[in-house]
């Protein structure tokens, strides 16, 4: 049984997936699940509630996901951090609507802010062993 931590990662660009992807798994001690949209997340979060969802802002229906997933009692304690690229503004709405928070460009913004949530992979483990 895999006892790393849960993270769902929900981004529509192929070339985006891997990079966030590939941060967090570098950076954290956990598993990450990946999703094009938001159309089967709700059932993985049921099945395996995650310790943290990246959620990329502008993917359709984002919106309605998060504000449905914090309104629940049984999922509104997963925190979301919202993922965009379009600036500050769009970072100040997310917030306004439930995301935990968000970042912009800047991967590491997302490192400081999953470390809230995640434990940090030891200096001395290699993802390749």
């Amino acid at each position: 049984m895999n006892t790393e931590p849960l993270v769902i990662l929900v981004e529509p660009s192929p070339a985006m997936q891997e990079v966030l992807k590939a941060d967090l798994e570098e950076e954290f001690l956990c598993r990450v699940v990946v999703h094009e949209s938001v159309t089967n997340v709700r059932k993985s979060v049921i099945a395996e509630p995650p310790a943290l969802i990246v959620l990329d802002i502008e993917t359709p229906a984002a919106r309605r996901f998060v504000m449905d997933l914090k309104d629940d009692p049984d999922t509104g304690a997963i925190p979301v951090i919202g993922a965009n690229l379009m600036g500050e503004k769009s970072c100040t709405v997310a917030v306004e609507v439930g995301y935990d928070s968000c970042f912009t460009a800047d991967l590491r913004q997302l490192e400081r802010l999953a470390r809230k949530y995640l434990p940090p992979r030891p200096l001395q483990q290699s993802l390749a062993v």
